[in-house]
């Protein structure tokens, strides 16, 4: 008897020392994220740079230690890791939210799925995962670019064969404080109805001083009696970086009133085509690449058979 009470005793004297080195579940750390926020502060024609604000909000009666943050961005489409980086927190107060801000450069291209993990010490607290996608679909910032296109210019400077040579006049300006960089445009005029095109030039555009504007000039040989929507690309690397576009109509379409009846107008092209005398003087022009113009074969093909009516009604 004596012998089980000493064994008894025994074990609640050691039950109570283990307890008094177990905390209780109140003085556990207690540490999750309410919010991650993306934003994109700053985007060029390669890489976006991002901001993730996380929020950690401690809903626990103990203090936090030794708090930081990982974020991790992998690759959607191969789950391959990209960047990754951590910020010290520090101490999180019971009933406290804190929030912070880790700055992330990424590929302007492509999706990406973004893990956020919360460590106290070297013990996984919690996390979250964020998505973000389309990267290239974001506008690069324009005083990446330091380049505006303030208008557009249409002259005709040949009107013969049914065909018109159209002179584009564009004006570019710089609108960065530095010295601009040297791009690559492409001019296209493409018909409005089928989408087809008549023509495209390639010219490129030296460096421009801040502040300044200057005027390139392309001439385009397209088909008379069609409308057409001229395209202005602003090349970088292997990038478009900039667009604007001007419309030409040399058939324009006129709503009548009446009945809401729709007829076309010819415009007799030559009357707007400008002599040497009267063409303002030629803005700077860059070598132009080769052109591509459409609707030959449909041209020809009319002309053809409008002179084989013309034979038969002789012959008649």
């Amino acid at each position: 008897m004596a012998e089980n009470l000493k064994l008894l005793m025994i074990l609640l004297i050691s039950i109570i020392a283990v307890s008094g080195c177990l905390k209780s579940s109140d003085e556990v750390t207690k540490l999750r994220i309410n919010t991650v926020d993306i934003s994109a502060y700053h985007v060029s024609s390669s890489y976006v740079d991002f901001n993730i604000t996380t929020y950690i909000e401690n809903y626990g009666d103990v203090s936090s230690k030794n708090t930081s943050i990982l974020s991790k961005a992998y690759d959607l489409q191969n789950d391959l890791l990209v960047k990754q980086l951590q910020t010290d927190v520090g101490i999180i107060d019971p009933g406290k939210m804190v929030d912070v801000i880790q700055a992330l450069n990424l590929p302007r291209k492509g999706s990406y799925n973004i893990e956020t993990i919360v460590f106290e010490g070297d013990i996984e607290k919690t996390y979250r995962y964020t998505t973000i996608s389309n990267l290239d679909s974001l506008s690069v910032d324009l005083k990446e670019i330091g380049l505006e296109i303030d208008g557009i210019d249409f002259l005709v400077r040949n009107a013969t064969n049914k065909k018109v040579e159209i002179e584009c006049d564009i004006y570019f300006t710089n609108i960065g404080a530095d010295n601009s960089s040297k791009f690559d445009i492409l001019v296209k005029a493409r018909e409005m109805d089928a989408g087809l095109l008549a023509d495209k030039k390639w010219i490129r555009l030296e460096s421009i001083e801040p502040e300044k504007t200057v005027i390139r000039s392309v001439n385009l040989t397209v088909p008379d009696q069609y409308n057409y929507v001229v395209e202005v690309l602003v090349w970088s690397s292997d990038r478009v970086v900039k667009r604007d576009e001007g419309v030409v109509q040399l058939r324009p379409i006129v709503t009548i009133a009446e009945g809401e009846r729709i007829e076309t107008r010819p415009i007799d092209t030559g009357g707007f085509e400008l002599s040497a005398e009267e063409a303002p003087p030629a803005a700077e022009k860059m070598p132009e690449g080769l052109s591509a113009p459409g609707f030959a074969f449909p041209v020809a093909l009319a002309a053809t058979t409008l002179l084989l009516l013309f034979r038969r009604r002789s012959n008649g």
